[in-house]
């Protein structure tokens, strides 16, 4: 039956995105500028689509039993970041109501899906407490962000977030932790999965449609919830998530970092991510993405599980994934502009 009700979700991704297209068209344009990755008008918002399928499969799983209203409470919290992405999808919403949502779902995540991490740190360590929901709360906006810095070429941030999803179904199996929420966590893994599957092939190079802020914002909310709902009911650990997504945390803060350092405008568009100066390098969106999927299936994910299996090496796991990452951004000129942007 699970696979049946996956399939149909999958088709209504599918269809969804081509509907969507289709309104897009007319309403929500994205025009090619010389800060753009894409050289050709292309529709955006594609996300709605992959929000849709999501919301539909989780109402469906919840009715079976087969995920809990908690965990359903948990990514409820990113309908208000879709609402205002939608909104900013067809014209520019100011940064200040944008973060002010942001901020509303990333308190909603911290509140519900970390409540033995903070229950256990209020009564004994008050300022701890509210020092570790701080935290947490930045991190959430962080992640939320940081998908839409790496939201840039034709199919990157969907394969990114379908390899993940594969990692943590593989690694919780692999880890025989598929008991009560571990099961949970690993249907609620494959709805993410086969709801962005839908969107891809309309997403994949060249582009007939892309995600948008819509998609990367829902999609960013939604790995951190996983993150989240894995740490703390002890399902994966902190390694785990430091380790499996080092390429897109790793790109984004060298490049975050450098514009910084030399004064550029961290929210203006641009192309100065290693990962667009490697699609220019390689005249090629696809072979980047692929690239990027490559790396996270066979070489981070695997040093993720490593790390859960091995506790006592973590560092050398952790320093194994990001030192070769780094190096990357470097080689690619991470936050470095372009000849003409300059």
């Amino acid at each position: 039956m699970l696979v049946v009700i996956y399939t149909v979700l999958f088709f209504i991704s599918f269809i969804s995105t081509n509907l969507i297209r289709n309104y897009a068209t007319t309403h929500l344009m994205d025009l090619p500028g010389s800060r753009s990755s894409h050289t050709v008008p292309t529709p955006r918002g594609g996300g709605m689509a992959i929000a849709v399928s999501f919301y539909l499969g989780l109402s469906v799983l919840l009715a079976l039993g087969l995920i809990g209203s908690h965990s359903g409470w948990i990514v409820l919290g990113a309908v208000p970041l879709i609402w205002i992405s939608w909104l900013d999808d067809h014209q520019h919403v100011p940064i200040r109501y944008r973060l002010a949502v942001q901020l509303s779902s990333a308190v909603w995540l911290v509140y519900l899906a970390w409540p033995d991490r903070l229950g256990s740190l209020i009564p004994t360590n008050p300022i701890m407490g509210v020092v570790s929901t701080l935290l947490g709360t930045v991190l959430i906006i962080w992640i939320i962000n940081l998908y839409n810095f790496m939201d840039g070429i034709d199919a990157l941030a969907g394969l990114e977030f379908c390899s993940l999803m594969l990692g943590v179904v593989c690694s919780l199996t692999w880890l025989d932790r598929l008991q009560g929420s571990g099961m949970e966590t690993a249907f609620m893994a494959v709805l993410g999965l086969v709801s962005v599957l839908g969107f891809l092939p309309l997403n994949w190079p060249p582009a007939r449609i892309f995600m948008g802020d819509t998609g990367s914002n829902f999609l960013g909310y939604l790995l951190a919830a996983m993150a989240m709902i894995t740490i703390s009911q002890h399902q994966l650990g902190v390694a785990f998530w430091l380790i499996a997504p080092a390429v897109f945390w790793m790109d984004a803060s060298v490049t975050l970092a450098k514009r910084l350092l030399t004064g550029q405008a961290i929210y203006q568009p641009h192309r100065t991510h290693a990962y667009q100066h490697a699609a220019l390098r390689f005249n090629s969106h696809k072979k980047v993405s692929v690239a990027i999927a490559a790396i996270n299936l066979f070489y981070l994910i695997p040093l993720a599980l490593f790390s859960e299996l091995y506790q006592t090496f973590v560092g050398m796991f952790i320093a194994a994934a990001y030192l070769p990452v780094f190096s990357l951004a470097i080689y690619f000129k991470a936050g470095t502009l372009l000849e003409q942007e300059r």
